[in-house]
């Protein structure tokens, strides 16, 4: 019995450890007494401890690695809208000049286009397209080629006017009638107007087309109306708008 008590304390004793801490430099010896299974519980706390500092070491690093691939890929993106927005400001500046130029040529060509109507308007305003009577007047005559002219019946205070823009070339006695005024529209076109009443225009004077050659007055009611072309007499019918 006692032996077995003996063993037993034996085994218990044998279990347990002492652990001295000596301070750096001498003073006090400090024991402690400790045992096997907390030996091991300190060992594997400190291993615990490492492997957990290890693991953070491991995620930080892990952590910096993806942040630094997330920064790269931003500036990678940056500098991607960067160039795009580069390459849309060349756009919209070749886009600008081009509608610049466009709207230059619109103008342009409005320009061309305005300055082609006045010329056009200046040219039919030489062309005698007018009735060449402000008044009372009848249908004229046909026009043939023995007579080379039409045939006016005007009532009194009528107007002969000038059939187009031109300049008076002949104001004076007619063989044909009693007077005749002729204008030169200065593009091949000459009107001749017979009447006997006295003209209102002298040679070398400018007309517009309405201004007033003669006045029809007294019993004299006709009025002979030529057109010539390049030198050679045509029908005024193919001109002359009656309705004016």
């Amino acid at each position: 019995m006692n032996n077995s008590n003996k063993q037993n304390g034996h085994k218990k004793s044998s279990n347990r450890y002492n652990v001295l801490m000596v301070p750096e430099g001498g003073g006090n010896v400090r024991t402690f007494r400790t045992s096997m299974d907390f030996l091991v519980l300190v060992v594997v706390l400190m291993l615990l401890l490492i492997g957990a500092a290890v693991m953070y070491v491991i995620n930080n690093s892990d952590r910096e690695e993806s942040h630094m691939a997330r920064e790269n890929e931003l500036r990678d993106r940056i500098s991607a809208l960067s160039e795009d927005i580069i390459m849309l400001q060349a756009d919209n500046e070749n886009l600008q000049n081009q509608l610049r130029a466009a709207n230059a040529l619109l103008e342009s060509k409005s320009v061309e286009e305005e300055i082609e109507q006045e010329t056009e308007e200046v040219d039919l305003s030489y062309v005698p397209t007018f009735l060449p009577v402000s008044g009372t007047v009848s249908i004229p005559s046909p026009y043939t080629p023995e007579n080379e002219y039409i045939t006016f019946t005007v009532g009194v205070g009528a107007r002969v006017i000038s059939a187009a823009d031109g300049v008076v070339v002949y104001a004076g006695e007619s063989v044909l009638d009693g007077y005749s005024v002729k204008v030169n529209h200065g593009n091949g076109y000459e009107t001749i107007y017979y009447t006997d009443n006295t003209p209102y225009v002298a040679e070398g004077m400018k007309v517009k087309r309405g201004d007033t050659l003669f006045e029809i007055s007294g019993e004299s009611k006709v009025l002979k109306y030529q057109i010539s072309y390049e030198g050679g007499f045509i029908d005024p019918y193919t001109i002359m708008d009656i309705d004016g």
